[in-house]
């Protein structure tokens, strides 16, 4: 009979691995421009490859991520998250750390005006109801 402590080991045990393989590849795959400069990979289709590997393996581990994170007992401070207030305060705390984002500092971020204005103007002007 399973205990709870093996039903984990072997619930956890093929995401624990396809994580493992996901460390695995994102290093090899991360710096690929390098890589073909020097022969490593001798067509892109490597690296495609690879990049297709990677979302399987996203894949087998998303059902388990929760769990997974859990398991490497990181606080929710350390990775930056609010999600996991016990006050109930979770909207409220991701609205202020909103407010707080550089990108919020001003009411219109630069280059609004000129850049993305004209395209919504365009846009506006040839939508067909």
């Amino acid at each position: 009979m399973l205990t709870r402590k093996d039903l984990c080991k072997e619930t956890l045990r093929k995401p624990a691995h396809a994580w493992k393989r996901i460390t695995e590849l994102r290093l090899s795959v991360g710096d690929i421009g390098m890589k073909f400069g020097s022969g490593a990979y001798n067509s892109i289709n490597n690296g495609v490859l690879a990049n297709e590997h990677l979302r399987l393996l996203f894949s087998q581990v998303r059902p388990n991520a929760i769990p997974l994170v859990d398991a490497f007992n990181h606080t929710d401070h350390y990775l930056g998250s609010v999600l996991g207030r016990y006050d109930g305060n979770l909207y409220q705390k991701l609205y202020e750390g909103a407010w707080k984002d550089p990108l919020n500092e001003t009411v219109v971020p630069d280059g609004y005006q000129d850049y993305i204005r004209p395209i919504l103007k365009q846009q506006i002007l040839t939508a067909r109801l």
